[in-house]
């Protein structure tokens, strides 16, 4: 109750304060690694490319 008072009276949301970030799950981490070698080895791959490798190699 005392939280909730404080927080109105400070004009922060509650949402705000008890807000607690969920980690990255595997499968995202592991496309990102996938996606940041490429990268490193064609820079200069747009878009477009890049989904094409993405279907090519078929990534989700």
């Amino acid at each position: 109750m005392l939280c909730k008072v404080l927080l109105q009276l400070l004009s922060v949301n509650r949402s705000t304060y008890c807000y607690q970030p969920t980690g990255e799950t595997a499968l995202n981490l592991e496309l990102m690694h996938l996606i940041n070698e490429q990268y490193l080895e064609k820079p200069w791959y747009g878009s477009r490319k890049w989904r094409g490798i993405c279907a090519v190699t078929a990534m989700p």
